[in-house]
């Protein structure tokens, strides 16, 4: 059964030819190394961004509700003021 290499970018049978001795193969797995090396930082900046991106998505959401529920309560309080007035000059 082959090796698999579950990298994107390097192929098994470049690893065997750095394993040989190719140079030209092992620089190849360098620059693998390099590359991954600055994915791995990139993903800690994007990933990081995209947390507090939810975190400040889930404040709005939270502040939004809370807006919505005082706002449903001040207009329901003014209906029943509406209601209340229109009750007391229109007989029902």
């Amino acid at each position: 059964m082959p090796l698999c290499i579950p990298f994107r970018g390097i192929s098994q049978e470049t690893v065997f030819q750095a394993l040989d001795g190719n140079q030209t193969a092992a620089a190849t797995v360098a620059d693998f190394r390099i590359k991954q090396t600055q994915r791995a930082q990139n993903a800690k900046a994007v990933f990081g961004n995209l947390s507090l991106g939810l975190q400040a998505t889930e404040t709005v959401m939270a502040e939004e509700t809370q807006f919505l529920t005082a706002a449903g309560t001040s207009i329901n309080k003014m209906a029943e003021g509406w209601s209340k007035l229109l009750g007391s000059v229109i007989p029902v």
